[in-house]
C-alpha cells in the first residue's frame, strides 16, 4: 500500500534559551496524477525552562494520488488488483525534549514525542494511526543563516480500519512476486528512518525555510511507502529569541 506515510517537512525549532519560540508554516509538493499540488504543514514550538522544548505541530495531505497496492514495482508492472485512489489525511503531532548550544552558534537538540492521525482513501477505507518518534539534530545557527541536518525514527501502528472490501486489510501487505502474505496490516508496526536537512535564510525574526529528506521503511512485509520517498519543502519560519524579548521589556516607555 503506498503513499500511507505523508512526506512533510520534519520540525526543528533550533532552540538556544529558555524562552525562546518558533513557528513555522510549509509547504510540499505532490507530484503525479491530478490530486491537489501540495502538502501543508504548520508547527508552534518554545522553550519553557532551559534545556527545555515543547513542540506541537499539524500535518495534512489533500487528494494525494496514491495506489492502493502493490508497493514494489509501478502499478502498470502488474497484472493483479491495482487501485488508484484519492489519499486524504491528517495528522497532530506534539512532543518535548532537549536542546542546549556549543560554541558561539552552534545547537544540539533531541525530541521524542507522540503523533495520532486519520487517513482516508475515498470510497475505499478510512483508518486511524498512532506515531511514536525520536529525532535528534544538530547544526549552526547564525544572524541571517542557518542549517541544521539530523534524522527522525518514528513508528507508525493503524486502528480502527474500516473498508467496504471486509478483506482489504489482508490484502495491503503483499510480496515482491505479488503474492499475498495473508497478514493483517494492523497487527504490523512500521518504522521509519528520516534523514534530513533544514537550511533557513532571513533577518530580523522571519525567515525562508528550505528542508530536502527522504523516508526509507524498515519490515518483514510490504512498506507503506511510496515508490519515490524523497520530498523537498519550502516555508516560512518565525524566531523570537529570549534575549530579545527581555530587550524590549527594558525598553523605556516615551510619552508624547
Amino acid at each position: 500500500m503506498s503513499e500511507y506515510r505523508i512526506f512533510v517537512a520534519l520540525f526543528v525549532p533550533a532552540f538556544r534559551a529558555a524562552g525562546d519560540v518558533t513557528a513555522t508554516l510549509s509547504v510540499k509538493p505532490q507530484l503525479g496524477g491530478d490530486g491537489f499540488p501540495v502538502a501543508a504543514a504548520g508547527d508552534v514550538a518554545c522553550a519553557p525552562a532551559n534545556h527545555f522544548g515543547i513542540i506541537g505541530s499539524f500535518r495534512s495531505a489533500i487528494e494525494k494520488n496514491a495506489y492502493l497496492y502493490p508497493t514494489y514495482d509501478k502499478p502498470s508492472n502488474y497484472s493483479f488488483n491495482n487501485k488508484s485512489i484519492q489519499l486524504n489525511s491528517q495528522r497532530i503531532e506534539v512532543g518535548g525534549g532537549y536542546f542546549t548550544g556549543f560554541g558561539s552558534r552552534g545547537i544540539f537538540e533531541a525530541f521524542a514525542g507522540y503523533g495520532n492521525g486519520v487517513a482516508v482513501g475515498r470510497s475505499f477505507f478510512s483508518t486511524h494511526y498512532n506515531r511514536f518518534f525520536l529525532q535528534p539534530e544538530a547544526g549552526y545557527k547564525g544572524r541571517v543563516v542557518s542549517v541544521m541536518g539530523g534524522f527522525r525514527v518514528a513508528m507508525q501502528h493503524y486502528y480502527d480500519f474500516e473498508s467496504p472490501d471486509s478483506t482489504l486489510r489482508y490484502k495491503i501487505n503483499f510480496d515482491r512476486n505479488g503474492n499475498g502474505t495473508g497478514v493483517d496490516f494492523l497487527s504490523e508496526t512500521f518504522v521509519f528512518v528520516e534523514p534530513f536537512v533544514n537550511a533557513e535564510v532571513g533577518v530580523d525574526h522571519f525567515f525562508f525555510n528550505l528542508q530536502l529528506g527522504f523516508t526509507a521503511q524498515t519490515g518483514k512485509y510490504a512498506t507503506i511507502t511510496s515508490d519515490f520517498p524523497v520530498y523537498c519543502s519550502v516555508g516560512i519560519s518565525y524566531h523570537l529569541k529570549a534575549m530579545e524579548k527581555r530587550r524590549s521589556k527594558r525598553q523605556p516607555l516615551h510619552s508624547k
